[in-house]
């Protein structure tokens, strides 16, 4: 006798449908670390025994993360800004403005 799956029509592919370990191993995290998260709830997931995550949920988490570039005219701003000189300032004077 041979054991056979049930086939129904909600069963999403198996890649899709990741345990703890499969999701922190695709994020490149600790165990430990994605289970802190989870607890939190800070990261999608589907709770239950086993807990899983969903592949798509995961991408689309990390999307929201991501950490847009600057464009080259605020870095050129941001940079004067930080080579601007710091002498000459009077740092009484600024405090006075700041209470009033």
């Amino acid at each position: 006798m041979s054991f056979q799956s049930k086939q129904t029509d909600f069963m999403l592919p198996s890649r899709e449908v990741m345990t703890e370990s499969e999701a922190a191993d695709f994020l490149r995290i600790g165990l430990t670390k994605i289970r802190a998260m989870r607890r939190m709830k800070q990261i999608p997931h589907i709770p239950g025994k086993p807990v899983v995550y969903m592949r798509a949920s995961l991408i689309s988490w990390l999307s929201g993360r991501e950490v847009k570039p600057v464009a080259m005219d605020e870095q050129q701003e941001q940079k004067n800004l930080r080579q601007a000189p710091r002498h000459g300032y009077d740092k009484a004077a600024i405090r006075a403005l700041l209470i009033t």
